[in-house]
Order: C-alpha cells, then sequence, then structure tokens
C-alpha cells in the first residue's frame, strides 16, 4: 500500500496539475529502454510509476468489437450492441442520429473496459477514406463517395464518441486511413498518385473537417504510398494534420513499420522507418512490440534520432491516455465510472434500430409498396413477439438467400441477439411462406460420390449410398460455400494439426458453422461450362473446385478430397499416408452434379402460389469483398439474379430487397422489378426495420451516399485516383447511372418552394425553403443542397453537395422550414497557381433538391473573390500544379518537391500549365528532372512548338528506374528513392513576346520533372 501511495502522489497523477506538467515529470521519470518499450501501440507495466499494461487501440466501426477472436486477444466473446455497417449508417443522412451512434459505442467501448480491465479506449473509428470506386473491397467501412457528406457523418460520430467534455474523453477516434487508400490488391507497397487539386478538394477533406469540426483524437496512416512515399512517412502528418489541423495522435496501420522494408522497399531497416516516422509525426508504430524496440535503439544509437523526437511522440501518446482519464488518482474524467450496465441497454438497441430503419433506401417503387398499413401490436420494433397479421396483399412470399441468415462483418463485434428478414417480416405475416432458393446436389466423381468419412466430419469419396448431400450458394460468378446437410455445417479447408498433433493442414471438413475469418477458408472457387449455373445444376453439369486460394484438390491415398502440403510438414509419427509427395498427385478433381433439391423450381411454384413475394438477396460481407479483396465486377450474384428472374416470371408482384454494402448493377432487376429497396448488413435490428419500412409501419428515406453504375466499363482503372480528370463520382461523372448520388425515394410526394438564398456577413450564405408533405402519412425527407460555379476559369464539378437535412415526421399536409449555413470557405477550390484555395469570384448557382439530379429549386448568387492570377514564368514553378495531364502519374520527387513521370512508355506524357507570364523574350526552359537515355521533351507555348530536348542515347549518364505501370519497383526490388535529378536546359525560340501563354510539355520516354523555370 505504501508503494501505491507513493506513485499516486506524484504529479503524473495528480489530475489538478496542468496536462503538460504531468507529461514532463513522466518523461523526467522514464528510462531510455522504457521510452523505446512505449512507441508501440500500448504500453508496457511500469510498476513504480502505477502504469500498467494499455493497448491504445480498438475496433469501434459500428459497435465495439469484442469478438476476442484475434491472434493477440483470446478469451470469450463479450457481446455487443451492434449498430448498420458504416455504409449504412451514412445513409440515414442523419448527423443527430449519427452522434448517438456514437455515445452508445463509446458508452460500451466504456463498460467492456471496466469489465475487462484493459485496451480499447482509443478507437480505431471512423473509416473515412473516400469511395470513388464501388469496387473496393472496403467499401462497407466508409461512409460513401462525397467529403462533405462523410466529413459531417464522421464528425457527429466522433462528438458522440468524445463526450461533451472540455478535456476528458470518453473515448478517443482514430480516423482510418491517412489517406488515397482504396484498393486491396496490393496495399502494401502500391502507390496512388494524387495530385494537389484531388488531394485539398477531395481525399484530405473528410480527414480536415473529421479533426476540426469533429474533435477527432487521432489519425491512422494507410498501408499505401501516396506519390511513392510510403504513408507511414508522409510528412502531411505533421505539417498538415498536426500543424495545420491540431490534431494530437498519430499511429501506423498495424504491421506497416515492417512493410516499409518488406513490401515497400523503401528502406533497408526498421530503424531508417522509425527515424523517419518519428520525424513526419508518427506517435505510435503498431508492429511486432520486439521489432519496434530494436528498431528505436539502433536509431538512436546510430543517432538517427534524438531523445527529444522521441519524447515527442511520447507527449503525445501519453497525452491521450491522460485524458481518458487513465493517470488520475482521484477519478475526474465523468466517463471513468461508466460500467457493464450500459453494454446491451434497451435505449441502445434502440438506437440500433433507428439508424437501421432510417438507413433503408427506397430505390422504386410502382405502388406495391407498403404492404400494408403497418399497424401491429407491438410497437417498439425491438422484440420477436408475434403480432397480427397484415393482409393487404393477401398470401406472401418470402425468397431468396439472404431471407433467413444474418452475417457479421470483419469489423463487427458478436451482437446479444439478431434478427434476420424473415423473422421480421414474419412478425406482420407469420404464416408467409419461406423458400431460399439455393439448390442442394450430390457431387459425383467417377464411380463415387463427396461424403463424410468415418469420423463423420472429413471429406472424401464414399459409395453413392452414402453420398451427402450439399447446399450449395454461388456468391458470385465463381466464389462457393458448400454446407453439410446432414451436420448443418460447412465445408472448410483446414489448416494446422489437431489435438494429438496429426497433420489437418489441406483436408477438407465439415466443421464451420459460419464462413468467416480473415482468411474465409469456407470459401470455394467453381468453374463450369456456360453463363447460367442453374442449367448446370438442373444437366448434371461438371464443376471444377478449387480452394479458397485456388489451390486444386485432389484425392490423396485415404480418399480424403485435400490440397497439396509440404511433404515435410507432417509429425514424425503422422501415419505414412500424410507423407505424399506432390509429383505424384492426381490432376484437380472435376465433380458431376446430381441434383437433389431444386431450390429454384421450388422458389417458383411458391411465388405462384403467393400474391406477392418479396426476395431478398445480395452479398456476404467477407465473401463478395472485404479487407484485402476487391471486387471484379459489380454485377448481383450469378445464381441470385438467374432465380429473381424464374420468380418474377412466375409472379411479377415482386419486391426485391437487398441487403447489401456496396453498389450492385440491377439494370435488369430495375426494368422489371415493381419495388426495390436495399439496406447495408451489420445492425443486429436488421430484420425488425426493414419489416417495418415494407409494411408501412414506418417511411423510408435513406439516400445512397454512392452513385450506383450501370456497369464497370463506366470506371477508370480502380487505381485511378484522379476524380476530376478522369471524371468520376457525382461531382464530375457525366454518363448515365442506375441510381444517382443522394437517390432516395419515400411513399409520400414531399414538394419543395420557396427558396431564399442570402449572404450574412459576406462570410456565410444561408438557404432556406418550405418543404410540405403532399401525401396522406407521415414521412420523412431529405433536402440535399448543392452548388455549381457557372462559368469558371477551371474545371469544377457539376455540382458539390453543401448542405443536407434530414427533416422527421412531417404529417400530411405540414409544411416545414428548413435553413442550412453554407460558409464560403466551402465553396473554394485549390487553385494551382496561388496554391492555395482560392474563392472564385462570379455566379453560384444553389441548387435544392432529393438527389443530386433531382433538382427541385434553383437560385443564383453573385460572390465576390479572388480572381485568379497568373504564374510568373520567369520563376520556379512545381511540375505537379498542371492544370491538366495525360498519362502522368506522381512520384517522389527532391528539394522538397513531388515529380511527374510518364505512365505508360508506349505513350507520351502531355503537361499543361495555364495562365503562364513571360517576361521579355526567354531562351531557356530550365527543367529540374530525370530522363532516361532516348527520352524526349518539347515544348510548346500555346501549341506552337518552340522547343526540343533529346536525351543522347550515348553516354553513362545515370538512369531514372521507373516502372511500366502502377505497380511499383517492389517487383524488382529496385529501391524508389528519387536519383539523377539535374537541371536540363532546353533551348526555346520564341518569334512573338507571348504576355500569357499556356505551357505545354510533351515528354517520350522515361522522364520524371519536379519543377520548371523560364529563363
Amino acid at each position: 500500500m505504501a508503494g501505491y501511495d507513493n506513485y499516486k502522489k506524484t504529479p503524473l497523477w495528480n489530475s489538478a496539475f496542468p496536462m503538460e506538467k504531468r507529461l514532463d515529470y513522466l518523461l523526467e521519470q522514464l528510462t531510455l529502454e522504457e521510452k523505446f518499450q512505449c512507441l508501440g501501440t500500448g504500453c508496457p507495466k511500469i510498476e513504480r510509476l502505477g502504469i500498467e499494461p494499455f493497448y491504445v487501440g480498438g475496433e469501434g466501426a459500428h459497435g465495439v468489437q469484442a469478438r476476442h477472436d484475434q491472434s493477440f486477444d483470446k478469451g470469450k466473446p463479450q457481446p455487443t450492441t451492434i449498430l448498420p455497417n458504416p455504409i449504412g449508417m451514412s445513409a440515414t443522412w442523419d448527423a443527430e442520429l449519427m452522434k448517438q451512434a456514437g455515445q452508445v459505442v463509446g458508452n460500451e467501448a466504456r463498460a467492456v473496459f471496466s469489465k475487462e480491465k484493459r485496451g480499447g479506449l482509443c478507437l480505431w473509428a471512423p473509416t473515412i477514406d473516400m469511395e470513388r470506386d464501388p469496387r473496393w473491397g472496403r467499401t462497407e467501412e466508409a461512409y460513401g463517395e462525397d467529403p462533405y457528406l462523410t466529413g459531417k457523418m464522421a464528425s457527429a460520430y466522433i462528438q458522440g464518441l468524445r463526450g461533451e467534455d472540455p478535456f476528458y474523453l470518453r473515448c478517443g477516434a482514430t480516423l482510418k486511413h491517412f489517406y488515397a487508400n482504396n484498393v486491396e490488391e496490393g496495399r502494401t507497397w502500391i502507390s496512388s498518385s494524387v495530385d494537389p487539386r484531388n488531394k485539398h478538394e477531395y481525399y484530405l477533406e473528410p480527414f480536415r473537417r473529421a479533426v476540426v469540426e469533429g474533435g477527432a483524437e487521432g489519425i491512422m496512416t494507410a498501408y499505401n504510398e501516396v506519390n511513392g512515399v510510403p504513408c507511414i512517412l508522409n510528412n502531411e502528418v505533421q505539417k498538415i494534420a498536426k500543424e495545420q489541423w491540431g490534431l494530437h495522435h498519430v499511429v501506423c496501420d498495424g504491421g506497416d513499420m515492417k512493410q516499409t522494408v518488406n513490401c515497400h522497399r523503401y528502406f533497408g531497416s526498421h530503424s531508417e522507418t522509425i527515424a523517419a516516422g518519428l520525424k513526419a509525426g508518427i506517435d505510435c508504430f503498431t508492429d511486432d512490440i520486439e521489432d519496434v524496440v530494436a528498431g528505436a535503439r539502433e536509431a538512436y544509437e546510430r543517432g538517427m534520432i534524438s531523445i527529444a523526437e522521441i519524447d515527442r511522440a511520447l507527449r503525445n501518446h501519453f497525452g491521450t491516455m491522460i485524458r481518458l482519464g487513465l493517470f488520475d488518482a482521484v477519478p475526474k474524467n465523468p466517463y471513468a465510472e461508466i460500467g457493464s450496465e450500459e453494454l446491451n441497454t434497451k435505449e441502445n438497441q434502440r438506437v440500433s434500430y433507428e439508424l437501421a430503419k432510417e438507413s433503408v433506401v427506397l430505390l422504386k417503387n410502382e405502388k406495391l409498396l407498403p404492404l400494408s398499413d403497418g399497424k401491429r401490436k407491438e410497437t417498439s420494433g425491438l422484440s420477436l413477439q408475434e403480432t397480427a397479421d397484415g393482409n393487404l396483399h393477401g398470401k406472401l412470399a418470402v425468397v431468396g438467400p439472404l431471407a433467413d441468415v444474418w452475417y457479421k462483418d470483419w469489423y463487427s463485434g458478436i451482437p446479444p441477439y439478431q434478427v434476420t428478414p424473415l423473422e421480421g417480416i414474419r412478425k406482420y405475416q407469420k404464416n408467409a411462406g419461406f423458400e431460399s432458393g439455393i439448390p442442394q446436389v450430390r457431387l459425383a466423381y467417377e464411380n463415387s460420390f463427396l461424403g463424410l468419412l468415418e469420423d463423420g466430419r472429413t471429406i472424401g469419396l464414399v459409395p453413392e449410398e452414402r453420398a451427402e448431400i450439399f447446399e450449395i450458394t454461388l456468391w458470385d460468378k465463381h466464389q462457393a460455400t458448400l454446407r453439410s446437410m446432414s451436420t448443418g455445417l460447412l465445408l472448410t479447408t483446414e489448416d494446422g494439426r489437431d489435438e494429438d498433433d496429426n497433420l489437418r493442414e489441406g483436408i477438407v471438413t465439415a466443421s464451420k458453422s459460419e464462413a468467416f475469418g480473415w482468411f474465409v477458408k469456407e470459401v470455394f472457387q467453381v468453374e463450369y461450362e456456360g453463363e447460367s449455373f442453374q442449367s448446370v445444376l438442373a444437366e448434371g453439369g461438371e464443376l471444377q473446385i478449387r480452394s479458397w486460394d485456388r489451390q486444386e484438390y485432389f484425392i490423396d491415398e485415404t480418399g480424403r478430397l485435400r490440397v497439396p502440403v509440404d511433404e515435410d510438414a507432417p509429425a514424425e509419427d503422422a501415419p505414412a499416408a500424410h507423407c505424399y509427395k506432390i509429383e505424384e498427385q492426381r490432376k484437380a478433381v472435376t465433380f458431376r452434379t446430381v441434383l437433389v433439391k431444386d431450390s429454384l423450381q421450388d422458389a417458383v411454384h411458391l411465388a405462384e402460389k403467393s400474391d406477392t413475394v418479396v426476395f431478398v438477396a445480395g452479398g456476404n460481407p467477407v465473401i463478395n469483398c472485404k479487407e484485402e479483396r476487391d471486387r471484379n465486377d459489380i454485377d448481383l450474384p450469378l445464381y441470385q439474379h438467374e432465380l429473381v428472374q424464374a420468380v418474377y416470371a412466375a409472379n411479377p408482384k415482386v419486391v426485391l430487397a437487398l441487403i447489401s454494402n456496396v453498389p450492385f448493377a440491377v439494370n435488369w432487376e430495375q426494368e422489371h422489378i415493381p419495388s426495390i429497396v436495399m439496406m447495408a448488413s451489420g445492425s443486429m435490428e436488421l430484420g425488425n426495420a426493414l419489416a417495418d419500412i415494407l409494411f408501412g409501419k414506418a417511411a423510408p428515406a435513406g439516400r445512397l451516399n454512392m452513385t450506383w453504375y450501370r456497369d464497370i466499363g463506366q470506371l477508370p482503372e480502380i487505381n485511378d485516383y484522379d476524380i476530376i480528370q478522369k471524371e468520376r463520382t457525382y461531382q464530375y461523372f457525366q454518363g448515365d447511372v442506375l441510381y444517382p448520388f443522394g437517390h432516395g425515394l419515400t411513399y409520400e410526394p414531399v414538394e419543395y418552394s420557396d427558396l431564399q438564398v442570402t449572404l450574412r456577413d459576406r462570410t456565410v450564405l444561408e438557404v432556406s425553403l418550405e418543404v410540405c408533405n403532399a401525401g396522406g402519412s407521415v414521412t420523412d425527407e431529405v433536402v440535399q443542397i448543392y452548388v455549381a460555379k457557372c462559368q469558371s476559369q477551371v474545371k469544377r464539378a457539376l455540382r458539390q453537395l453543401k448542405g443536407f437535412v434530414r427533416v422527421k415526421d412531417l404529417q400530411p399536409g405540414e409544411f416545414r422550414s428548413v435553413s442550412v449555413e453554407i460558409p464560403l470557405a466551402d465553396l473554394r477550390y485549390y487553385d494551382v497557381i496561388c496554391q492555395d484555395m482560392l474563392l472564385e469570384p462570379g455566379e453560384y448557382e444553389i441548387q435544392v433538391g432529393a438527389s443530386s439530379q433531382d433538382i427541385r429549386l434553383r437560385q443564383n448568387v453573385f460572390l465576390k473573390g479572388t480572381d485568379r492570377g497568373c504564374r510568373d514564368g520567369m520563376c520556379v514553378s512545381p511540375a505537379d500544379h498542371y492544370d491538366r495531364s495525360e498519362n502522368a502519374r506522381l512520384w517522389e520527387g527532391h528539394m522538397g518537391y513531388c515529380s511527374v513521370g510518364t505512365y505508360c512508355l508506349e505513350k507520351p506524357m502531355e503537361l499543361q500549365y495555364d495562365r503562364v507570364s513571360l517576361t521579355g523574350t526567354p531562351s531557356v526552359l530550365a527543367v529540374d528532372a530525370v530522363m532516361a537515355r532516348g527520352a524526349s521533351v518539347q515544348v510548346y507555348l500555346n501549341d506552337i512548338l518552340v522547343g526540343t530536348y533529346n536525351k543522347k542515347k550515348e553516354g553513362q549518364e545515370a538512369e531514372l528506374v521507373l516502372e511500366e505501370g502502377w505497380a511499383a519497383g517492389v517487383q524488382s526490388g529496385v529501391s524508389q528513392h528519387p536519383v539523377g535529378f539535374s537541371s536540363i536546359r532546353i533551348p526555346i525560340s520564341v518569334k512573338d513576346a507571348f504576355r500569357v501563354s499556356c505551357l505545354k510539355l510533351v515528354c517520350q520516354g522515361k522522364v520524371q520533372i519536379c519543377s520548371w523555370q523560364f529563363l
């Protein structure tokens, strides 16, 4: 007790002292070795100072993840309230409800911490990467394609997490992932090419708003590179996020310290990564602590970092811990007393329900919805009690593979309960018919069949009388899961050994209750002839089946289905049958299907006997796409598409309910199906919310936060981050889309009128209008305000969201006033000439409507701003600040510059710079560049060729190492540091004195340019 009293009396534990004084004391007391230990994500036990082991991070994207199934976090799961996935929460367009969501997650994180006495109070959430491409595998984790909507909704969530206290935190929010992180394939080494306009107007904007307005405590850097520099080393963390926005704490993504050496191959040692990372603003390195300590020690001993740089990081790290109240001798943090009583409360369940209900988007409705008047005996929407049937539409059929399932995603926790769509619907029609539509087959191989071997779980060849029946679910064109009907368990490809140390790796067993894991080994890759999966099953076609990682199965000597493993892997006493040689294996197995249950026809028969069909379709959040897996297409899963066509042919009164975290190109469905709704997965109240919308107890008013394209032909390659020149997202895309950004219908018509736009105090636009419910029942409406610049000097967005309001419970005939303030600062664009945000003078059109393409009211307003200036051509200009480019990508330069290099060597690179002011008649263009032998640069002024430079092919000049495409030099193993830059002087001949010109550089071959200047 004496020791306890001693450390509790130190300045570190005295909450009456200023935080900086407490930190000064701590840093004075820590030994050098302890400081190294504290550079990881947590801190070790330091008994003399009273510091307990603490792990800063924890997942809280849509509920506290307390599953305890991670390699570092074993134990019994703690059920927590699970909300809709973030993409679904954002679809509510309800910032106040988002704040309540943050409060729920913050309180439950505190409750879990109080109960289990360990970390998770600085949550790694929200994810606010811009979702410019619907193929991104982590679409479910973020908030959509618009930076304003993302920034506002994320800020509300953060405010709920952190609480109202001016100093203490309920929880700290750590934003993911800084920044330009939208590709999973090669994410640990790939580089995102981001020019200044895209960076400042789009990719940084949600982070800025979430820090400045939301009060985010920290940021997690991304795995990828930005312009050739790994994000863990990006000095914008310090210069922008910390120094300009006031961010407090920065952590790198898991394992990224070692990836800088092993994947990016940017450095050759971890000490270099730690040294450069600390200077760039990283405070915590989320990696193996032994490697972090060894790297930090080496960096310090070699003079690569100073004690002041280490202390700066620890000051930020422990400062967050102080604000969390972890070092108060007498607890002062008002949230410190939150205990397990806050877990899974009725109020928390209500928030999950409200979020799920408000997130439902009505995509199409030809008077088929609502299915009834929604009157029920039970009105909370939170229980599974039976209620009266609603029979306005007669007998109801529920069909589809997602109708009676609930799937958790990778960042989900374990809910105390969950409600499937079928369970929710049967509260209204308890006798609703159901058919999943998932076919059941036997799989024949030569004269045998697949079945369960003697142990009752291992899959292998058996006689026909013992053939197992498998339920086969096709999740796209080729990914499937197989469920053993006799056991009810999914097949999986095992790894590791059993409790007797017998090798199990590669063996297929029926042993999993769900498809889930970092590697989803319950997935099987199937190949078949023809475009129709149903015909393959019905006609006894052939299926070639590979493992989740595309390895070919074979039948081993004992008749088991398995994939190859290293022949040296078995234990010394393992059965000889395990020790096969790979070169003696049979060819990959191909199975013949024997259809046992034609569930498609069963679904058709049910539809024929019913008055209305609710078809529940969509994706599996860990199969269709997830972290480390992007989508190859945006199609509805093939078999589901075939199934809904067959059901529609039998009964056209179909409601399509999509449970999806990603957009699908449901073109046929949009043309034929009368009514379509969609909602994200995740919420434990999913079934209740969906049913209440379908039956009219609640009114749909969710809105899409992403554009739904018709096909992937409308999209550039996935790793192209230039939304301006490549015209991505609703802001720039001019083609015909399936559903536009902001789209969502309601059951009742809502009229807009009386738009007023006034300028207040020369800094804020006040936008006001009236909305009226012209229907016969209560509804919500989401009013969206967009702004378009008229006749801009630069390419501007078609329109940009600058305000929104979810108007709730609008009564029939009721008029409601809506007002939004738009700061003029929000109307600026990044000017590449002045290299700052600029408010362009002139006419702006204020557009008010129900989506980005359903504009109801318009009004123009003239704003004074700052005229665009001219580039001084006689001064150095950065090459990356171009107005237009072709075949260019940005990369690390030197002398503080980012360089612009040729992307595809078979095509010329063009860089154009408008409004270049020239004094006199220049004779030379000096280009700071590196060029490979045989490369050339042509100089044009106002499209007139005025000079050419060709790099001589002979000689021993240093040659630039550039990759042939986006895939950086990790494959070649070549360091990507900038080398060989020098001033190249290109003679030019100008007959006329151009006062203001457009400069165009046309480059052939390997060329990389940092800056240019006329002389």
